[in-house]
């Protein structure tokens, strides 16, 4: 129970108070000017009280890159001062604040986007009812966005940001580019295992560039993986495992694990395979970077557990939702709730377009009664 409780240090020097970060969760209630409403603000504030390091919802870093309702988007200095407002209450009690961003790629969402064209490596819709197929990016493009990622990076550093993490999780755009499925390209950017992970890796070279020019060698830079994908041909754990190998050799601060059905599950695709597929990671990583765990950690067991099981770091989503002062709840041995009212909700500062997300999505649908 000590390591739960206890300080980090990541390589670089930075300190976290202790190993509990709030995951990056997308509340759905953006204001009209792309920057967060004051009842997610709000909704921050309240649960940066006791971790050791906030990680926010995604930024888009580029005006066609929004992928949710509501969005926030750092794709320019035009909130410069608000960002700045955010990231110090979330310091306030001692959190670090990382900012994570990403680009939609062809998971862009229409009625946000408007008239803009949903871009991708390549032509190539996703595997979903009526996709939309996105236009094939030029290598124009490809650079321009690299540079678009180091501008928010600048952004967040000047903003009093502890970090960023880029978020090449979820069927993004970083992810697009590391997929078989949806970057078919014959260029360099393309085709074989080394040349999909081009754009990662200068993404992240990019990010390490401007934290230099800013002589910030304690900037955190951190990096969210999927490790498999259902799609034919899809994602592997072994083709996961070669860029998390690529993406620590060029000094990656720490790898955050994308996960959906708990910190211990299996593969989704060998199913003959009973190692939990964060084992994996763990193994191939060996300490030379911290590796975040995430999924289905609610009790004090399954975080003392979720460490035990050899994670550096664990990311608390739901459990957090609905328990903004999870972590207090756990170190004074109180309960910790599961399901709580929609007017409970309310009362604790859920924002409305989130309680909206929960209601819809089924797997999440049981952390609210009517």
């Amino acid at each position: 129970m000590g390591k739960l409780f206890s300080k980090f240090i990541f390589k670089n020097g930075v300190e976290l108070k202790n190993p509990v970060c709030m995951a990056p969760m997308t509340t759905y209630s953006g204001g009209k000017d792309k920057f967060l409403s004051q009842e997610e603000l709000s909704y921050y504030i309240e649960r940066s009280k006791d971790v050791g390091m906030v990680i926010t919802a995604c930024a888009a870093v580029q005006s066609n890159g929004y992928g949710f309702v509501n969005p926030f988007s750092i794709e320019d200095d035009s909130n410069f001062e608000k960002y700045s407002q955010f990231a110090q209450a979330i310091k306030k009690n001692g959190a670090k604040a990382i900012l994570q961003l990403f680009h939609a790629g062809r998971m862009g969402l229409r009625e946000v986007l408007d008239d803009k064209p949903l871009i991708c490596p390549s032509a190539i819709p996703a595997a979903r009812p009526e996709a939309e197929t996105p236009d094939e990016m030029t290598v124009d493009e490809i650079n321009l966005l690299i540079k678009n990622f180091g501008r928010a990076v600048d952004l967040a550093i000047n903003a009093g940001f502890d970090g960023v993490e880029l978020h090449g999780a979820n069927t993004f755009m970083i992810q697009q580019f590391f997929s078989p499925h949806s970057n078919q390209r014959t260029d360099a950017w393309g085709g074989s295992l080394n040349n999909r992970i081009k754009f990662p890796l200068a993404v992240l070279a990019e990010a390490k560039k401007i934290s230099k020019e800013n002589n910030r060698s304690n900037f955190i830079i951190g990096y969210r993986i999927s490790l498999e994908e259902l799609e034919k041909p899809g994602l592997t754990l072994n083709d996961s495992l070669y860029l998390i190998n690529q993406l620590i050799e060029q000094s990656v601060d720490y790898i955050h694990i994308s996960l959906k059905k708990g910190y211990n599950q299996c593969s989704l695709i060998d199913t003959n395979n009973l190692e939990p597929i964060g084992r994996a990671v763990i193994n191939a990583v060996n300490k030379r970077v911290p590796v975040i765990g995430v999924s289905n950690i609610f009790t004090k067991e399954d975080a003392i557990d979720a460490l035990a099981f050899g994670y550096d770091l664990i990311a608390i989503g739901r459990a957090m939702i609905i328990n903004p002062r999870w972590l207090n709840f756990l170190e004074n041995n109180e309960p910790v709730k599961r399901r709580i009212s929609v007017s409970e909700a309310r009362d604790i500062g859920i924002p409305d377009g989130l309680i909206n997300m929960i209601k819809q999505v089924q797997s999440w649908s049981g952390l609210l009664t009517d």
